[in-house]
């Protein structure tokens, strides 16, 4: 099985601050230095990586390989693995529509589409990466896309993880998928949406066992949170702020037939899981009475998108 022993890996990992708190201090909310904040989504995804790592100081030495011409669901997918061959990769090229965002919370066509392109160093281009043995599979948010975690993505190769990012229907780097009605048809429809999720899920995981992945981890947030806790069969997973509304039951959430180890992670300034009509109360009440055994992580100063590639944040300003 992958390694989860979140206590103490979390903090053993490197991170590019002066310090590093204790479990103990981040856990009782103790005083912190006024860099707290700024170092914190850095934790939260070496958190991430420690979670599905076997070895935390274990690095692999060879490239990073990149591929996004491979197909999960009818769209593209994103693969990264380890290898020393390809062409030299400047930058992740994306689409981004503004469009689909507003007519899937306002419900009006408003804006068009664009090419984002987030620039990289240090990793090479190829067709199709070889498969390693133990790989993850990325789960975006919903009207996010496959590039958000890429940087958890990058991390993970480098610990000899092949890790899949699959585009959802609901991505907004394309124009399909839009369900009328806005953001309350989004929510009438929510359902048939979770379903088409799982199933392409679930065909990401088949993919990557077709081509000699032993163990594969599972990583979503948001939207991608709850996907993963809802698929069938044993997995180690990583739950980043993964929530719904109480009136969706939360046990469809947490589903009985998940299983395997969990790690729960939720900000105390996360805008959509721990404000009205949802609370950290809630979450934390919830995580306890349906995935007690779980690990569980409540960063104080992180808010709902603290996790996702700072470059991607940055193009939802400037797009």
């Amino acid at each position: 099985h992958l390694s989860f022993v979140l206590a103490m890996q979390l903090y053993a990992q490197p991170v590019e601050a002066p310090w590093r708190p204790s479990r103990v201090a981040t856990r009782r909310g103790r005083s912190k230095p006024s860099d707290w904040r700024r170092t914190q989504w850095r934790l939260c995804s070496s958190g991430v990586v420690a979670a599905l790592a076997r070895k935390v100081s274990t690095r692999v030495m060879q490239r990073i390989q990149y591929s996004d011409g491979i197909s999960i669901g009818g769209r593209p997918a994103s693969l990264w693995s380890v290898g020393e061959d390809g062409k030299e990769l400047s930058a992740y090229r994306y689409a981004f529509s503004a469009r689909k965002l507003a007519l899937s919370i306002l419900g009006w066509p408003l804006g068009s589409s664009s090419e984002v392109e987030l620039p990289v160093e240090g990793l090479l281009q190829v067709e199709e990466p070889a498969v390693m043995s133990r790989a993850v599979v990325l789960v975006h948010g919903l009207l996010c896309s496959r590039l958000d975690m890429a940087h958890i993505a990058e991390d993970l190769c480098r610990r000899g993880f092949s890790v899949l990012a699959p585009e959802m229907d609901d991505s907004v780097s394309h124009e399909e998928g839009i369900v009328p009605g806005g953001f309350v048809g989004s929510l009438l429809a929510r359902e048939d949406a979770e379903e088409r999720r799982l199933q392409v899920l679930q065909e990401a995981i088949s993919w990557l066992r077709a081509r000699g992945a032993n163990e594969v981890g599972l990583v979503g947030h948001s939207r991608g949170g709850v996907t993963i806790s809802q698929l069938e069969g044993c997995f180690c997973r990583v739950n980043i702020a993964g929530f719904q509304p109480p009136q969706v039951d939360p046990e469809d959430i947490f589903r009985a037939n998940a299983l395997g180890p969990m790690l729960i992670i939720c900000g105390s300034e996360d805008e959509v899981c721990t404000r009205p009509p949802l609370s950290m109360k809630y979450v934390q009440e919830t995580v306890q009475r349906l995935r007690p055994e779980a690990e569980s992580f409540y960063p104080s100063g992180v808010t709902h998108f603290n996790l996702l590639n700072p470059k991607v944040v940055e193009t939802w300003r400037t797009t």
